[in-house]
């Protein structure tokens, strides 16, 4: 059994049928693909699975266009999406890089290679912008930790002078 999962944001079930296709002769035969015709059942499915990569198409039937990549990204931060559709739009590719998405791909202008090669690209840039994201997250924790302490060493030594100041009343 595969346990890398990708997951497939397709209606067009043709669509879908010729991505596991090529996805069979490729080196991404590793994962286990789940389908989603819609976005809601996208999101939802990216919400409660372990997934790895997002293959998103833009014309879902509850919804179109820079919305879809919108509403997935929102849901899927540290999920790799690549947009994978019919619409060849330099305007719309480059609109929906600015919602986070790794690539764009148009449906009948990739083959095997350059497919595996987007997916893998995308799925390593994730990792490495993850790990950036946690040593930061790690700095900044190290950082509270140092405050911690020393709020604790000067509410001893206002402790301390205190209860000097005590003993004199």
């Amino acid at each position: 059994m595969k346990d890398r999962k990708a997951l497939i944001v397709e209606d067009n079930l043709n669509w879908y049928k010729f991505f596991e296709e090529v996805v069979i002769k490729s080196p991404l035969n590793v994962f286990q693909f789940i389908h989603a015709p819609t976005l809601a059942e996208g999101i939802e499915i990216a919400q409660t699975e372990e997934i790895e990569i997002i293959i998103l198409d833009l014309m879902l039937p509850d919804s179109s266009g820079l919305a879809t990549v919108a509403r997935m990204t929102e849901v899927t931060r540290f999920i790799p999406i690549v947009v994978l559709t019919t619409t060849d739009s330099a305007i719309m590719s480059e609109a929906a890089m600015h919602y986070g998405i790794e690539d764009y791909l148009v449906k009948d202008q990739y083959d095997e290679k350059l497919f595996f090669h987007v997916v893998t690209q995308a799925i390593m840039r994730t990792s490495i912008k993850l790990k950036k994201e946690m040593a930061g997250l790690t700095r900044t924790l190290d950082r509270i930790r140092e405050m911690q302490t020393s709020i604790e060493g000067k509410m001893g030594e206002a402790l301390v002078i205190q209860d000097n100041l005590l003993k004199k009343v």
